[in-house]
């Protein structure tokens, strides 16, 4: 039996009755909106399914999935999701028309990436508004942080403790694509600094006032952390991360759990800032000595 996934942009019966002609005794097709995908890591596992007539169906259980009118305006815009889901199909043997794998952008691609690759990463969800919040309760016992999937500098990033205040920020920034991720306890995180994927320098940044954000845009204290005192654990996952992900000039966020002291990858930056912000002097000797060892 050939199962067989049609994504559209939007709710059309024509769309549905053609799907459902196809069907034979060999042949089951099924169709459901892109924006209907629910995306889910959980302890370096990762799902996507969606609700149809009351019940949740795994896309892992599918042969063929097609993407239909794919290269729409509406649809280039959910370019991350299909990306994210087209990392998905490869890992599970999934045909997908068409491949699009090119579309690596954001931080929902990031994080499948990743996991797919054996790198730890927060728990992570991304879909509609109520497959969030039971995730939220569910899954991230009530406290999580809401950041765009496309942010930067700490833009669009919210430390979330209640349903209520989950629902409100959704709804108020409805041009936002939102993934939620469980919330780790930390005192601080490391910005890793890699050329060539090796690392070459380690910016410690530690959060001050109220927020959870570790970021200096958002006021954190910043410090440059010789490599020898560094947990060498880090620096390897860094690497790691930095090579799964293709980018030779990087910087890797990496934040270990102060209660159970696992390291998790963040996010990569695939340019981060060397000619300006923090430590310049430092940088510049940095990629100084890079380029004069190559």
């Amino acid at each position: 039996m050939n199962r067989v996934l049609f994504l559209s942009r939007t709710d059309f019966p024509a769309g549905d009755g053609f799907v459902e002609s196809l069907n034979s005794e060999n042949l089951n097709c099924m169709k459901t909106k892109i924006d209907d995908l629910e995306f889910l890591v959980k302890n370096s596992d990762v799902t996507i399914g969606f609700m149809k007539d009351g019940e949740w169906v795994n896309v892992a259980d599918f042969q063929t999935i097609i993407v239909a009118s794919m290269f729409n305006a509406p649809v280039v815009h959910k370019s991350h999701m299909l990306g994210a889901l087209a990392l998905f199909a490869h890992a599970h043997g999934i045909k997908m028309m068409d491949d699009v794998l090119e579309f690596n952008s954001g931080k929902l691609y990031q994080m499948m990436n990743y996991a797919l690759n054996g790198i730890l990463v927060p728990d992570t969800a991304y879909g509609p508004l109520e497959f969030l919040k039971r995730v939220f309760v569910n899954d991230f016992g009530g406290r999580a942080v809401l950041k765009s999937a496309f942010g930067a500098k700490g833009n669009d990033n919210y430390l979330v403790e209640s349903v209520e205040d989950l629902e409100r920020i959704v709804t108020e920034n409805p041009e936002v694509a939102f993934i939620m991720q469980r919330f780790i306890p930390n005192d601080c995180d490391y910005r890793v600094v890699c050329l060539d994927y090796k690392a070459k320098m380690v910016i410690r940044r530690t959060r001050t006032g109220e927020t959870h954000l570790n970021n200096t845009s958002t006021g954190g204290i910043a410090e440059v952390i010789s490599l020898d005192e560094i947990n060498p654990e880090i620096l390897a996952v860094a690497e790691k991360t930095a090579e799964v992900s293709k980018v030779a000039y990087a910087g890797v966020d990496v934040m270990e759990d102060k209660e159970t002291h696992e390291l998790y990858i963040m996010e990569i930056n695939r340019t981060p800032q060397i000619m300006t912000g923090s430590f310049v002097e430092e940088k510049q000797k940095m990629m100084k000595d890079f380029l004069l060892s190559i």
